[in-house]
């Protein structure tokens, strides 16, 4: 998987799959139906900017170089699809206290635009959607793997965005800095309502 661009028009039709339990997958095929959908995931892009524990964890898996990608644990830093100059600019704001200080400049904002563009342009979004007990996880789980199998078998690339879902429960649990529970509630209403 990785965060380059894509073709903008579906090759062929997506593959389908049962999904188990009471899980549903939602396909939002155009623009209208995804644009919500990214500026759900936007607003969680930034909140997820804003959290330390987030920041230092996603810098603590990145890997960045061949010594490090070969390792085969955490993210390679070439999955990102950075502009020339951007794995500088990630080395530059690893340190947490830097990224508080720039985020007062609005570096969150830019960066939560950034990653969910490739998204807002996407030819296909799948939301799986079901409930919050255990067997309602583990069945979305297992048909996120299934459909994610059956996309790859049938030649299409796919990328997981789960900021909306992992700042809402983030959110329920108190975990979030103050002041984003607000945002990320929000963004979760719109998810909502644009996946009916």
């Amino acid at each position: 998987t990785n965060r380059h661009p894509f073709k903008r028009l579906l090759s062929a039709e997506l593959p389908q799959i049962e999904p188990l339990g009471s899980v549903r997958i939602i396909s939002r095929l155009d623009h209208s139906g995804i644009a919500p959908l990214a500026s759900a995931l936007r607003i969680c892009s930034q909140a997820r900017f804003n959290q330390p524990d987030l920041h230092n964890w996603l810098f603590s898996s990145l890997r960045w170089n061949q010594t490090e990608i070969d390792s085969d644990d955490g993210l390679d830093i070439n999955t990102l699809h950075l502009p020339p100059g951007g794995q500088l600019m990630m080395r530059w704001i690893k340190p947490w206290k830097r990224m508080a200080s720039l985020n007062r400049l609005g570096i969150d904002y830019i960066m939560s635009v950034a990653d969910t563009a490739l998204f807002k342009q996407a030819p296909a979004v799948l939301a799986i959607c079901g409930g919050r007990a255990k067997q309602d996880i583990w069945d979305a789980g297992r048909s996120l793997q299934r459909q994610w199998i059956a996309l790859n078998a049938a030649g299409f690339a796919v990328h997981p965005y789960y900021a909306v879902t992992d700042l809402g429960n983030r959110r329920r649990d108190r975990l979030l800095l103050p002041g984003w529970d607000g945002p990320v509630e929000k963004a979760e209403k719109i998810a909502a309502e644009a996946l009916g």
